[in-house]
This record gives C-alpha cells, structure tokens and sequence, in this order.
C-alpha cells in the first residue's frame, strides 16, 4: 500500500513549530512598529517646528515680537493656512489629529540678545509612550 501525505503528529508538530515562532516573534515586530510610530511622531513635531520657523521667516514683522513682548504663539491651523504646513499633521500612534480643538499652539519665542527666536510645540516621546 502507497501511503502518500502527511500523518497527524507531523501535522501537529508543523503547527506547534508556527505556533512556537510566532510566539517568539510577535513581541519583536510590535516593538519595531512602536518604535517607528514613535519616530514618526517625533518626526512630525520636527515638521511642525520646521514650518514654525518658515512662518516667522516670512511673517516676522507681522508677528508683534520686540524685546519687551518677546512672545507670541501660532495655530496648526495658522501654519497650513499659510502654507507652511503642506497638511495637517496626525499622530501616527493612534491616527488622530495633532491639532485636538482647533487651536493646539507653538509657542515662538524671541531672543533679543542672540536676535533668534525659539519654538515649543510639544515634547518628543518614546516606544512604550505610543502603544496602543
């Protein structure tokens, strides 16, 4: 008699061999996707702080920044309006806007001694700040 196939217990070992590896490789891949939703947020802060520093650029008289009212803030809405910001930016974490209420801020910042101005959006986070 010609038997041709496969057996149960070869059955049952090849999927508790897919079962054993992607248990060990699961937690890997997850991590690498964190962590590059992490940069990518992190990225997107640089971008809005790059189109910050555009928009003063082509805005600083119109600013009302001297040396005795030496700050002022800028809407996401005011930077994409100008176009400063190609689109509204998202967070890759979770897909929602970065800009929650329609009036999230970067704080400019004007250094009379230095004559340079300085940005503060929000705070760069880590891996394990952008699980889901």
């Amino acid at each position: 008699m010609n038997n041709k196939g496969f057996t149960l217990i070869e059955l049952i070992l090849v999927i508790a061999i897919i079962a054993l590896l992607s248990l060990i490789f699961t937690p890997n891949i997850l991590s690498l996707v964190n962590r590059n939703n992490a940069n990518s947020y992190n990225d997107t802060i640089d971008s809005v702080i790059s189109a910050t520093n555009v928009y003063v650029s082509n805005n600083r008289y119109n600013l009302s920044i001297s040396c005795s009212s030496n700050e002022t803030t800028v809407t996401l809405d005011d930077l994409y309006n100008s176009g400063s910001l190609s689109k509204m930016p998202t967070n890759p974490c979770d897909n929602s806007s970065l800009d929650f209420n329609g009036s999230d801020t970067v704080r400019i910042i004007y250094d009379c001694n230095k004559d340079t101005y300085s940005y503060v959006f929000r705070d760069k986070i880590n891996e394990e700040e952008c699980r889901g």
